[in-house]
This record gives structure tokens, C-alpha cells and sequence, in this order.
């Protein structure tokens, strides 16, 4: 799959997701792949890395999602 993608620039982006808690690894799993995907590793043009707690900052619901201590 990725060799093809490689070879053939007229096929749509390859995205890879990766999925799980914070401190498993994702970010360091995607710089190495990064690393050994592209001759410029991530600095190239090809490779951009979100986080989701960083692009899609959502704080400003917190209120929304806070649990109240009051007794009933």
C-alpha cells in the first residue's frame, strides 16, 4: 500500500490516525514513522501532525462537562 502511494503521486493523501490515552506513544510512533516514510522525515512537506486537545481546543466547555459535588 504505502510503496504504491509512493510511487504514484495521483492518489489521494495517505493519512494515518493513531487512537489511545495520553503516554502510549502516538507521537513518538509518528515521528518515526515520519522519519522513515520521507527523505526529510518531518520536515517535509508531506507530514503535519495534529493533536486534538491542541487544534480543536474545546475548554471552553468545561463548564458544560463539570460534575457537581452537590448533595441532593
Amino acid at each position: 500500500m504505502i510503496p504504491g502511494h509512493l510511487k504514484n503521486p495521483s492518489q489521494n493523501p495517505l493519512a494515518i490516525s493513531f487512537h489511545g490515552l495520553t503516554g502510549i506513544g502516538k507521537s513518538y510512533i509518528a515521528q518515526i514513522t515520519a522519519e522513515n516514510l520521507f527523505k526529510l522525515g518531518m520536515k517535509s512537506k508531506y507530514y503535519h501532525e495534529w493533536s486534538g486537545p491542541r487544534e480543536f481546543d474545546k475548554s471552553y466547555l468545561k463548564d458544560l462537562y463539570r460534575v457537581s459535588n452537590k448533595s441532593s
